[in-house]
């Protein structure tokens, strides 16, 4: 629903393009993932797109759409090669389209030179409607603040305090008697007592199945922590990550 619907508000969007005369086609040059670690959600896209040209009955304000798509493979430098192939060669009048930020920050500039207008449908780079943000770029989805905004502010308001990591030992998490997660050590967990100040259970119970120590932590402190010492903090937070990353990665090959 969402890939047609950015397909239908892409269609409305065009019918601003500069008139040209009505025997010509509107030629939409489409730069979409379709292979690569994007390529499923750039397939939907184009389908959507497509789905939105057929309801439109294959024209906008008297001109018939051409639609000319080219796999960008999510990749910046492939993508700015298939933009420059779709506006030298393909001439076309608009672009669509574009996953991923890094290929809608290398495009954007050449389309702009161009005076070729780019309608994004997903790629949400603040960048693109903030300091670079430019007459030739559109956008029919989102942009990563509206999400991350709301979300800090909230966490800010709401969030727990204090941060549990666990020394030593294993906890289980469990809610009316079902397991959820299995917490190890050097993993965080939130909730530490099985009933709040006011007497009630807690809706997920965390016990130790193993003797246990767990370091509490304001969250503030850790604040202070990687403004202090943020170059040491963001190696150490990366090492952990890069850690755990690897970690999964063994599960899901032994799964295979």
């Amino acid at each position: 629903m969402y890939a047609k619907a950015v397909g239908a508000i892409l269609i409305a969007s065009l019918i601003q393009v500069a008139p040209a005369l009505a025997a010509d086609p509107l030629k939409i040059g489409v730069l979409m993932p379709t292979s690569g670690v994007f390529a499923v959600l750039g397939q939907r896209q184009l389908n959507g797109m497509r789905f939105a040209i057929e309801e439109a009955g294959g024209e906008v304000a008297g001109r018939k759409i051409e639609m000319l798509h080219e796999d960008s493979e999510g990749k910046p430098d492939v993508g700015l090669a298939k933009a420059r192939k779709l506006v030298l060669s393909d001439r076309i009048d608009v672009m669509a389209g574009i996953i991923n930020s890094a290929v809608a920050l290398a495009v954007a500039p050449y389309l702009s030179s161009q005076r070729i207008p780019l309608v994004i449908s997903n790629a949400s780079t603040d960048v693109l409607s903030g300091e670079k943000c430019d007459r030739y770029v559109f956008r029919v989805s989102y942009s990563s603040s509206q999400i991350t905004e709301p979300i800090g502010l909230w966490m800010a308001k709401h969030a727990p305090k204090n941060l549990y990591i666990l020394a030593s030992g294993m906890l289980k998490v469990t809610q009316k008697g079902k397991l959820l997660n299995a917490v190890s050590a050097g993993e965080c967990v939130g909730e530490m007592a099985y009933a709040r100040r006011d007497g009630n259970i807690r809706s997920a119970t965390v016990t130790a199945v193993q003797p246990s120590w767990a370091i509490r932590m304001r969250v503030q402190d850790i604040d202070s922590l990687s403004e202090g010492c943020r170059a040491r903090f963001i190696e150490a937070f990366l090492a952990i990550m890069a850690d755990r990353l690897a970690m999964l990665g063994n599960r899901l090959v032994a799964r295979v």
